[in-house]
């Protein structure tokens, strides 16, 4: 994998703001008014076989439950993920598993033991594939490809175990610009407008605050995620770069 493989800055505006992409994303989410939510991502699976590849792995989750607001729970909202390398489950390197159907509500998320990321309850999860008589796809993406799923499918990706290069991809949300983000802090910019005036601005707008008690404290949606754990990632992390201990 070269460099070239990663996409400026510039790259991915043009490629966020393209025509065919926002057209589809508009028609799916039945609105003239379509926005970038904040959350958009470079992702990347490492081979498993790399000191701190369980520290990537990405468990059964919805994105609406990435949310640090509850808020934007039932927002119109797409995700598009976007491979930059041809990903299959032949070839092993962190394909996509989403469950049939959407859940009519975001279940509740804690963080794993492994690697901090949020992860649906096990009850839960087993309790809707046996309604669902356990309808997981598995999906091949080629390179440059596009995924689109609302924010509330259960999805996962499986480990890599393809040793010549690392799952690159762009996991790309898109929402009613008229609906909240679920966001606090964060803001969003609006790609598309039934306004004839309308210009596109790369400067985040919509920040919607930050909810915090009487004592001014913010506290994540499914609580803090331990200290102990954060610091062993970025341990992992830096003596694998080669950095520092800490």
């Amino acid at each position: 994998m070269s460099r070239k493989t990663i996409p400026t800055l510039e790259e991915f505006r043009v490629f966020v703001n393209n025509s065919k992409l926002v057209d589809v994303v508009g028609q799916l989410l039945q609105t003239p008014e379509v926005a970038l939510h904040p959350t958009n991502n470079p992702r990347f699976v490492i081979p498993d076989t790399c000191e701190w590849a369980e520290t990537q792995t990405v468990h059964w989750h919805q994105d609406a439950a990435t949310n640090d607001s509850p808020d934007g729970d039932f927002t119109n909202m797409l995700t598009a993920w976007v491979p930059l390398v041809d990903v299959s489950l032949v070839k092993g390197n962190g394909v996509m598993q989403l469950v049939k159907g959407a859940p009519d509500s975001v279940w509740k998320h804690h963080y794993t033991t492994l690697n901090g990321h949020i992860t649906v309850d096990e009850a839960d999860l087993s309790a809707y594939l046996e309604k669902k008589l356990g309808e997981i796809t598995t999906v091949d993406v080629p390179a440059g490809s596009v995924l689109l799923f609302n924010n509330r499918v259960v999805h996962r990706s499986l480990p890599s175990t393809y040793q010549r290069e690392a799952r690159v991809s762009l996991d790309l949300r898109f929402q009613d610009a008229q609906q909240t983000m679920g966001r606090p802090g964060q803001g969003m910019v609006q790609l598309r407008s039934a306004d004839p005036n309308f210009q596109i601005s790369w400067v985040p707008k919509k920040v919607e605050p930050v909810p915090r008690d009487e004592f001014g404290r913010y506290h994540p949606r499914w609580g803090q995620k331990p200290d102990s754990l954060f610091r062993e990632q970025l341990a992992t992390r830096a003596k694998t770069l080669g950095l520092w201990e800490l």
